[in-house]
């Protein structure tokens, strides 16, 4: 039978609805989004553990949504396919300069585009998944997917790189293939955790409608060469790339001409004056999206057909580390995307690998050292968004510089942003950040995650099962026969 109900009084709970929904075979309650829209509410309808979410425009129509148990099986089934992508980003400027954001949806990259989704100077276009880092292609996509749908970007453009463009001709064993000796730097369970979210995801993410992997020969994931071509097409010239270079050499060498368009490319990349930051082989000079694929990092550099090269390696990026103070502020913010940030940080300072106080740079007693600051999380991709932004941060050098990258690899020098004036190219680079412009950035990244400017925002699925738990819609141990 049909059980209406209506969310209990909060901030993301508008007053009573009159609209009644005629499917009679399943449960429903009324649930609004997070920004309290009058003219989008969400509907939450369950049959057993499984969820349909549709939309409902006033009380004029409702999406079928058909019974789970009467779903094919047959390979044919969209559960799906009526669910529209959230669209309610209002945050850029009217004249915000169009970018495409490169990324391997690690946790710094989650702040990272939080972050850059707030900011009225750029409006992002589209993104690239690249998995040569930190995590996986199909986890990393869905997560991509997930992400945009909560900042209110359903309908940016997501494009998938390939995996060790520089050897794909050679895969034909992963354990030996040359590209597995870069892949084995990032330890397996690190990627499990990754792909997770710390295990996060399904609790601070809405759903979304896109899938992370082939559906048929008609629904495909775009290639990141196909995203990157469209938009360098269509204008826009501006690249952030928060990861390895994989994808963005890709799409050099399938379409030339389209990648010549591009004009403005901010990498956060490389170590150029200090030691690299790869604490699985500490004999490296690299900084981890440099070494991940050394090959198309030297390709990109070499290349002059961006004339306007940024990088912020980990020069710029060591002065500015996390600190208990940002932590305690990310625990105050209150928009879902400020929330997912808190969470996740948290989750990493608990698991660091070198200790929760070396988390902050400091040793066992509490003093921040130069030894522990060398095991310490940075505002890594967060600095290179903020640099972007804000062209006064950060002292600029110029330098002729290149990647190290060898065949067969080198483990000791791959990756290694050095400076080579026979080889190298002239690029630009942040070579410092000074104290005084460190401490501001903790505090501009967290009071733009906390800017609200997005709209009919979709609440998290966690918080949507619980709505249905207090609201007695779902059975407390709900089984597959329900």
């Amino acid at each position: 039978s049909l059980s209406t109900a209506q969310a209990p009084p909060s901030p993301l709970s508008p007053p009573t609805s009159q609209c009644k929904p005629p499917q009679s075979h399943i449960w429903a309650i009324p649930i609004w989004t997070a920004r309290n829209s009058t003219a989008v509410r969400r509907m939450v309808v369950s049959s057993g553990v499984h969820l349909c979410l549709i939309l409902l425009q006033g009380c004029s129509s409702v999406f079928a949504v058909q019974r789970w148990a009467d779903l094919p099986s047959d390979g044919t089934a969209d559960h799906w396919s009526p669910w529209p992508a959230a669209t309610g980003n209002r945050c850029a400027d009217s004249d915000a300069t169009p970018i495409i954001l490169d990324w391997d949806a690690n946790i710094d990259d989650v702040v990272a585009l939080a972050f850059l989704a707030k900011q009225p100077k750029f409006v992002l276009k589209a993104v690239i998944v690249t998995a040569t880092g930190f995590s996986n292609r199909a986890p990393a996509t869905a997560n991509t997917f997930r992400m945009l749908e909560l900042l209110g970007l359903g309908d940016v453009d997501v494009g998938v790189g390939p995996v060790y463009d520089a050897y794909d001709a050679a895969l034909i064993d992963a354990h030996t293939a040359p590209s597995a000796a870069y892949a084995r730097l990032i330890p397996s369970d690190v990627k499990v955790t990754i792909d997770a979210w710390y295990g996060v995801s399904h609790n601070y993410l809405p759903y979304s409608p896109r899938h992370a992997h082939t559906i048929s020969d008609d629904e495909q994931v775009p290639s990141a060469s196909d995203v990157y071509k469209k938009h360098a097409d269509a204008g826009v010239t501006t690249v952030l790339t928060l990861g390895t270079m994989t994808s963005l050499h890709r799409f050099m060498l399938d379409f030339p001409q389209s990648y010549s368009r591009l004009t403005h490319l901010f990498a956060m990349i490389g170590a150029v004056d200090v030691p690299g930051n790869i604490f699985t082989w500490p004999a490296s000079h690299a900084e981890f999206n440099a070494m991940g694929d050394p090959h198309a990092a030297r390709a990109i550099l070499a290349s002059t057909e961006i004339e306007n090269v940024l990088l912020i390696p980990l020069d710029a990026t060591n002065d500015v580390p996390m600190t208990e103070s940002y932590l305690k502020r990310l625990a105050t913010l209150r928009t879902p995307e400020g929330r997912l940030v808190s969470e996740l940080t948290h989750r990493v300072r608990n698991t660091w690998h070198s200790g929760e106080q070396a988390f902050f740079g400091q040793d066992d007693s509490g003093t921040v050292t130069e030894q522990a600051l060398r095991l310490a999380y940075f505002f890594w991709d967060s600095l290179a968004v903020s640099i972007m932004c804000d062209e006064t941060i950060g002292k600029r050098e110029s330098a002729v510089l290149e990647i190290v990258a060898s065949d067969p690899p080198d483990l000791d020098v791959d990756g290694w942003l050095r400076r080579n004036v026979t080889a190298g190219r002239l690029v630009s680079y942040v070579s410092d950040v000074p104290v005084e412009q460190a401490a501001l950035i903790e505090g501009r990244v967290a009071d733009a995650i906390d800017r609200d400017c997005i709209v009919d925002q979709p609440i998290p699925l966690g918080r949507l099962i619980e709505l249905l738990h207090e609201e007695g819609g779902v059975p407390a141990k709900p089984t597959a026969s329900a």
